[in-house]
């Protein structure tokens, strides 16, 4: 609710307050009619503007939980971000991998760099195979398709 808004209802009111109080010291039932219109025209003005402070301030909140939202998956990814580093594994070959000293439950894993930068999320490169030759493994990325071709003597 904006100092605008406020305002306007409080300024409402007023012209609410003194219309009642011309009505008490009317005479003329034609007077008296007038300000009764009066009166209740301001009623609606001000119940519109009571609606529009509402719809405003719901807004608000909607605005207020959907930053809240924005606010607890950055953290949770910020968070997710602190376990892992970046590591070259082979020439121009990069995967993100647990920390040395963030060692955890989960198995030994390579995550992709292009979910992982761009995307904000862990995908877990799977073995795709031998490549031809048998030197090499084919690693990829089940999100974005990537794929990725490795020495057979590396491992996660």
């Amino acid at each position: 609710m904006d100092v605008t808004s406020i305002s306007a209802v409080i300024a409402s009111t007023n012209t609410l307050l003194d219309i009642a109080k011309s009505i008490r010291s009317i005479a003329k039932q034609t007077e008296l009619r007038e300000y009764i219109i009066k009166f209740q025209d301001e009623i609606t003005i001000l119940q519109s503007r009571l609606l529009t402070t509402q719809q405003e301030q719901s807004q608000l909140i909607q605005i207020k939980n959907e930053i809240e939202k924005k606010l607890i998956k950055y953290e949770n990814w910020e968070n997710t971000k602190s376990q892992y580093e970046l590591k070259q594994i082979a020439s121009g070959v990069f995967v993100y991998s647990t920390k040395e000293n963030k060692k955890t439950s989960e198995p030994m894993h390579w995550l992709c760099c292009n979910c992982f930068d761009v995307y904000h999320r862990k995908s877990i490169l799977q073995f795709y195979g031998v490549a031809w030759g048998g030197n090499d493994n084919y690693y990829g990325c089940t999100e974005c398709k990537n794929k990725i071709r490795i020495p057979k003597d590396i491992k996660p």
